[in-house]
């Protein structure tokens, strides 16, 4: 259950994109919002033996200022029906916001993937970025755009599928959005090709064969899956993209722009063995080409 949502901010109108989201979520779940920005620190002159060096510090004007900021967001009219608190970590700014998913047992992470560009401000590369990577909480990260502002709507959920129990834990997060939103579940999965049929000239002809084959195979896999979820009394349909030019990733961001899908929920992980996807090949370019929410979900190894 989703019980504390953690929005992470920099005081940029960026970040505060991910603010509407968390707020619908928090709502449809009855959680509380922790709200978090990390004070500023300023570069100070030390004294390090007997040479000058610099060190980042935080001072009492940049912690007033944090939380003064925190307040006045805290008390906008969307947030009138959700307990919200917030919290001012400590540097380094992700060590500070990992110990405060701890400390406060955070269960989702809400947030933009890019923020200010400027020193210290949260940037896609370092702070959403290892947040994703190593957070202990699943993470729902908004792109940014340039031409529109991402509402947060939720009438068709997509889950990525590879066939493994590692991928499939998504699952529980997507039934879990389902009933508190009402939305319908797409399942959907892109057949691959092993890299050493590809890697065969006398192969080529055959792969369309091939193909066909493990198609018919997604189809009866998603159709067992969806059975499953409709006995839970979930709307539910399944897609099969082949994909003959470009990678797993363009198959997945196809489908979800053809059925008109509002948040894409997937694992970190998937079963690493031919054929199946991992992280740093699938999720990373979904989370990165994505023009809508994605939900990661933290793969837990142990259960699968």
């Amino acid at each position: 259950m989703i019980k504390t949502i953690l929005v992470p901010l920099d005081g940029s109108e960026t970040a505060e994109r991910a603010l509407p989201h968390a707020a619908a979520l928090a709502l449809f779940f009855d959680a509380r919002l922790l709200l978090a920005r990390v004070p500023e620190t300023r570069v100070m002159p030390v004294m390090v033996g007997e040479m000058w060096a610099t060190e980042e510090v935080e001072s009492e004007d940049s912690q007033q200022h944090a939380e003064a900021y925190l307040e006045q967001v805290a008390v906008r009219p969307e947030f009138e029906a959700i307990e919200v608190t917030t919290v001012t970590p400590g540097h380094p700014v992700t060590e500070g916001l990992i110990q405060t998913i701890e400390d406060e047992s955070v269960d989702l992470i809400v947030m933009t993937t890019h923020g200010y560009s400027g020193f210290q401000r949260f940037v896609f590369g370092s702070v959403a970025d290892k947040l994703v990577h190593i957070a202990p909480a699943p993470i729902y990260l908004v792109r940014e755009t340039e031409d529109h502002v991402l509402e947060p709507v939720f009438r068709r959920i997509m889950v990525p599928l590879d066939g493994s129990e590692l991928a499939e834990q998504a699952l529980e997060t997507a039934k879990h959005l389902s009933h508190a939103t009402g939305a319908a579940i797409t399942l959907m999965q892109v057949p691959t090709v092993p890299s050493y049929i590809t890697g065969i000239p006398e192969t080529a002809g055959w792969i369309p064969k091939y193909l066909a084959e493990r198609a018919a195979e997604a189809t009866a896999y998603l159709q067992d899956v969806a059975a499953r979820l409709a006995d839970d009394g979930l709307e539910v349909d399944i897609d099969v993209e082949v994909v003959t030019a470009g990678s797993v990733a363009d198959g997945i961001l196809s489908a979800a722009v053809e059925h008109d899908v509002n948040v894409i929920v997937m694992c970190t992980h998937g079963r690493t063995g031919l054929g199946r996807w991992v992280f740093g090949s699938v999720a990373d370019k979904v989370l990165r080409g994505a023009d809508r929410p994605v939900w990661l979900t933290r793969a837990r190894h142990g259960d699968a």
